[in-house]
């Protein structure tokens, strides 16, 4: 007996009930050939399944590289941000405060009572530290004034605080400049990890270059009057007493009489419509009656009305301020 499963066709394909489908049903279109014979549309449906067929198989193969291709190709981890830099992460502010309450605590010390300085050193240094942190226990001296003036951040834990101290005592009142050692556990805790170390002052700087190489005199004639009503008016009480000299938009305020005007000297570069004068000042303190000079930068402007207005006063810097 025959296999009858042997003699059944397998069943066509999507794209060959498709095509077979499409040429079935496709209309037969007489089609003229060069002898005037007519052809029909339906003989060509054949090529149409195997063409789909192809086209399949083609989808099929590209489908599996691309898999393969992305199995094989390694993957690249996440890359992590990169980490803020030691200064950055080292909360310098709150160790800048820690260091001068420390070093305030520290630099106040009386023989006649030791344990007062161990009691006010406990709560910033290590229990494995001397209690008196160095001190010898003799002695009188009292911390004034304590100000933070550098931190070199070693890690994001670590600092060295450089912090200037007015010391007072037996003798007369003197600075005194103190480097301590802070760590921080991350928390907005610190700890003092050894005996500060005295450490010279900052260096005094070599003086800018002079900044004024020539004065106009004739210009600094016209200012003397204005700028002497605008120096009496600044050392008073009343504000309003400068807005004639102010060009628009400047705010200047007043002293509130904690100073009378005496005296004024300028020195006014040469330029056009806009100058940085140099003023200085001899002011008189009503309360001791003391006189000082004070040295002021007033940039003034000559607008179209034929006057000189103030838009601008503060110390006198390094370097003029840009405009």
């Amino acid at each position: 007996m025959k296999n009858l499963t042997s003699l059944v066709p397998p069943p066509p394909s999507f794209a060959e009930r498709w095509f077979d489908h499409s040429a079935k049903h496709t209309r037969k279109v007489p089609l003229t050939g060069g002898l005037g014979r007519t052809r029909s549309s339906v003989g060509g449906g054949r090529w149409l399944v195997w063409a789909g067929r192809v086209v399949l198989w083609a989808l099929v193969l590209v489908l599996l590289l691309n898999g393969i291709t992305a199995l094989r190709r390694p993957v690249s981890p996440a890359q992590a941000p990169a980490p803020a830099p030691a200064a950055e992460r080292f909360p310098v502010k709150a160790a800048e405060a820690f260091a001068v309450r420390f070093a305030h605590d520290y630099l106040t010390w009386d023989a006649a009572t030791p344990n007062v300085h161990a009691e006010a050193l406990a709560p910033y240094v290590a229990d494995a530290i001397d209690q008196h942190v160095g001190w010898a226990g003799n002695g009188q001296q009292i911390a004034v004034l304590v100000l933070p003036t550098r931190t070199a951040v070693v890690s994001d834990k670590t600092a060295l605080v450089t912090v200037a101290a007015q010391v007072t005592g037996l003798s007369a009142p003197r600075w005194v400049h103190l480097e301590v050692p802070i760590y921080t556990d991350g928390h907005d805790r610190f700890l003092v990890t050894d005996a500060p170390a005295l450490v010279p002052p900052p260096g005094k700087a070599a003086p800018p270059p002079e900044l004024l190489t020539a004065t106009d005199a004739a210009v600094a004639d016209q200012l003397r009057e204005p700028l002497t009503a605008f120096f009496k008016a600044y050392a008073g009480n009343n504000p309003n007493e400068l807005s004639y000299l102010l060009a628009p938009g400047a705010q200047v305020g007043t002293l509130n009489s904690t100073a009378t005007f005496e005296d004024l000297q300028l020195t006014v570069p040469e330029g056009e419509d806009r100058r940085d004068v140099v003023a200085k000042v001899r002011w008189g303190d009503p309360v001791t009656g003391s006189t000082f000079t004070q040295t002021y930068q007033v940039t003034v402007v000559w607008r179209e009305d034929g006057r000189w207005y103030i838009e601008r006063l503060g110390a006198h810097p390094a370097e003029p301020p840009s405009p």
